[in-house]
């Protein structure tokens, strides 16, 4: 009994220690490659987060409150510059910014989910748990989904962008073109 316990001792040591024991150092280039993913993900999450979204929220609300008067309107009417007009502002709202409003909080999962996957990547490589053949594969994966989300964000930002200039001066046009002919000053 007494020769067991000595015997047990050494075995679950040698266990606890076996897993160091196969490990190799870290690869600088391919710790510096998921750095730098890391520095694109978290700067795209802080363009994201950034993104002030009240007036586009406001504009959006307006627009639901007289959609179908603009598109009455925009049937019933011959003159091509107030067409041009009507019809930009619906492909504006109902397109481009409802696609932008709908993909924010899946951007924002997209990247969140990326930063993860990256730092357990980070964790791995710096501790030279993968063999570099695998690190090169996984940092190659890492970086195409990365880029499928930063494509998809700067899709976002640009339509809030396109929005806010677009707005600012067509949003008055389209109000006096709708307001209704009893209510419009002499």
């Amino acid at each position: 009994m007494s020769m067991r316990v000595p015997i047990l001792a050494m075995a679950a040591f040698l266990l606890c220690t076996l897993p160091q024991a196969c490990r190799r150092g870290h690869d600088a280039a391919h710790l510096a490659q998921v750095d730098s993913l890391l520095h694109r993900t978290d700067s795209l999450l802080q363009l994201m987060n950034t993104q002030d979204t009240a007036d586009i929220a406001a504009w959006g609300t307006a627009y639901a409150q007289h959609s179908d008067r603009l598109v009455t309107r925009l049937r019933d009417t011959l003159d091509k510059p107030t067409a041009l007009a009507l019809g930009n502002y619906h492909r504006l709202m109902d397109k481009t910014l409802a696609r932008a409003r709908s993909e924010h909080g899946s951007v924002l999962i997209g990247l969140k989910r990326s930063r993860e996957q990256l730092l357990d990547l980070r964790n791995d490589v710096d501790k030279g748990l993968l063999e570099p053949a695998d690190e090169a594969a996984y940092i190659e994966q890492e970086r195409l989904a990365l880029r499928a989300v930063e494509h998809n964000a700067t899709v976002v930002v640009n339509s809030y962008k396109n929005a806010r200039s677009t707005l600012s001066t067509l949003a008055p046009v389209v109000d006096s073109l709708l307001r209704p002919a009893s209510s419009a000053t002499p």
